[in-house]
């Protein structure tokens, strides 16, 4: 899921639907990864009803949009977040993960850019 917005302004997009076919309400609780992100701490979805997760992007920092020459990488080698050579990533990344009643799970990536901030005034 991705999310664009000015630094320091919160935008809030929901994600697919999940559906509870039971006849069972289920209080599911979502796990996010990023403090970049926040949802509820309690997703609530009635029998037979099919109901999204309400997630909040809020950048404290922003993202550039500068992406260096060369992949980045980690002290084993592993691929890690490209930044720019002023530090900053190229974008937020998180996930959101909600495990269901069932022992099954759904999980979202999430990607955010956070532009400049807006003109005060």
């Amino acid at each position: 899921i991705d999310f664009s917005t000015p630094v320091r302004v919160p935008v809030t997009q929901t994600t697919p639907g999940i559906k509870n076919p039971t006849d069972t309400t289920w209080r599911l609780v979502p796990v996010l990864d990023n403090d970049y992100w926040n949802g509820p701490e309690i997703l609530e979805i009635p029998p037979g009803q099919e109901v999204g997760c309400s997630l909040t992007y809020k950048p404290l920092a922003m993202t550039a949009d500068e992406v260096p020459a060369e992949p980045a990488e980690g002290e084993d080698g592993e691929a890690v977040a490209q930044k720019t050579p002023f530090g900053r990533p190229t974008q937020h990344k998180g996930t959101v993960f909600i495990p269901l009643p069932d022992g099954t799970a759904v999980m979202y990536n999430l990607t955010g850019k956070a532009g400049p901030p807006n003109e005060e005034g």
